[in-house]
């Protein structure tokens, strides 16, 4: 069945008109043997016209069945009768003579997936929304695994020398690493085989994510052996750790998390912490969301409802349906001072929570104006397992201010200076909720809400 959109053709059908008597007399008697071929006559006369209308029929029946066939290309592909839209028969047709001319004297290689890949992102791109994206089904796994909150990798963190090396800060306990034996400060010299002299640390991650079949072999030296050594491991998921934090050398009453992305670990993350902190003895809390270009909404209300009193998250609205709320049942509300860093990079997710302390008022917003994005993506699964993420919705905060573009103003504006040493925002942090902690070590907020 031809998918070419054209139109079939009606054919005149035309039923043969009955023969009439042209004089009107009556018909002369006839002999016996011409009775005979009147009946045979009349008999090849009838056979014809059931033919006939046996072809009619069929004619009717194979058209009805083309145009269900068409019908049904048009259910599946609705294209648009308009030539300006990219659905149109028209855009279709240009497309298909662009694929020819390119076949027929491009002086390159061509890669008929990679045209068809970059079609796809060409089509997204032409909202002319930064925020909307095409992944074929391979690149959205790895994002569907860093929004879980986990990567593929084998759980070290890198970091470079004043020679360059490249050397191990950090193994992950039970990490394919680990396993292997790799320790900190062990230095890296090759990965895969490929020798690491001249690397930067992404450039070196960038190998270990690269690697085909999950298999890597990491070669390092360490202080105390001789000569170098290579281990070989396999990929795994590696949790991604978007949550640290501890007690302040400065001020052992005073606790410091910072959340550097939101996504489905993060709030988990925050709740081992930040309960760790309250056991501690925390008096207050600086929490630390400069340079968190957002995340996962989902993870960001988590982590809000254990310390938001109990009403509305944010407003989210989309492009027909009325508007919805993300809402906090309040079991939980922070009682001890708050301070919230933020900067021009606290963006998205991390808006929202800025704007729901600053609604509340559980806490005081630091820094300088945050980025303003005050809208949301969903991604759609097609056919073939790939994927379109699109801009869908337009969010609030709960006093239903509208960031989006604007960014939300810190209730005290503090600039870092990019020739100084001093984090005066972190510093200005500490001096505020120092100030709201009592003298007997109490809290402003434990003494207006402590127990008759």
């Amino acid at each position: 069945m031809s998918g070419s959109g054209e139109a079939q053709q009606e054919k005149d059908i035309k039923i043969p008109e009955q023969e009439a008597d042209a004089g009107g007399s009556r018909p002369q008697e006839m002999t016996g043997s011409e009775k005979n071929e009147e009946k045979q006559e009349a008999k090849e006369k009838k056979r014809k016209g059931r033919l006939h209308w046996k072809s009619f029929l069929a004619g009717i029946l194979a058209a009805a069945a083309g145009m269900s066939a068409a019908a049904g290309v048009w259910l599946f592909f609705p294209l648009s009768a308009s030539p300006e839209k990219p659905d149109s028969l028209g855009t279709m047709k240009k497309i298909s003579e662009m694929v020819r001319t390119i076949q027929a004297h491009y002086y390159g290689d061509i890669s008929n997936s990679e045209l068809t890949e970059n079609m796809m992102s060409g089509l997204v791109s032409g909202l002319g929304d930064k925020y909307s994206a095409y992944y074929s089904e391979e690149e959205y796994s790895e994002v569907r695994l860093a929004n879980k909150g986990y990567t593929r990798g084998i759980g070290i963190s890198l970091a470079q020398k004043d020679d360059g090396s490249l050397y191990i800060v950090y193994v992950q306990a039970d990490s394919p690493a680990a396993q292997a034996g790799l320790q900190e400060n062990d230095v890296l010299t090759a990965i895969n085989g490929q020798n690491l002299d001249g690397y930067s640390v992404s450039e070196a991650v960038a190998l270990v994510q690269d690697a085909e079949d999950d298999k890597v072999t990491v070669s390092f030296t360490r202080e105390g052996t001789d000569g170098e050594q290579t281990v070989s491991m396999e990929k795994s998921d590696i949790e991604i750790y978007s949550v640290a934090g501890g007690m302040l050398k400065e001020d052992s009453r005073v606790g410091y998390i910072q959340i550097s992305k939101f996504n489905g670990t993060t709030s988990d993350q925050f709740k081992e912490i930040y309960d760790g902190l309250q056991e501690k003895g925390m008096k207050a809390l600086i929490l630390d969301l400069r340079d968190n270009p957002g995340g996962q909404v989902s993870g960001c209300c988590d982590v809000l409802e254990q310390i938001l009193p109990k009403g509305v998250i944010v407003y989210e609205k989309d492009k027909d349906g009325p508007e919805q709320t993300r809402d906090c049942d309040g079991k939980t509300p922070i009682e001890i001072p708050l301070a919230v860093l933020v900067n021009k990079n606290t963006a998205s997710a991390s808006e929202i929570f800025t704007g729901a302390v600053q609604d509340y008022g559980v806490g005081t917003v630091i820094g300088t104006q945050t980025y303003g994005k005050g809208i949301e993506q969903k991604s759609y699964t097609l056919s073939d397992g790939s994927v379109v993420k699109l801009t869908t919705t337009h969010y609030f905060t709960p006093d239903h201010r509208d960031i989006n573009g604007v960014g939300i103003t810190p209730d005290i504006v503090v600039e870092n200076q990019e020739d100084s040493d001093t984090d005066e925002q972190f510093e200005k942090a500490l001096d505020t909720v120092q100030g709201q902690i009592g003298d007997d070590g109490s809290s402003e907020s434990q003494k207006k809400t402590g127990d008759a």
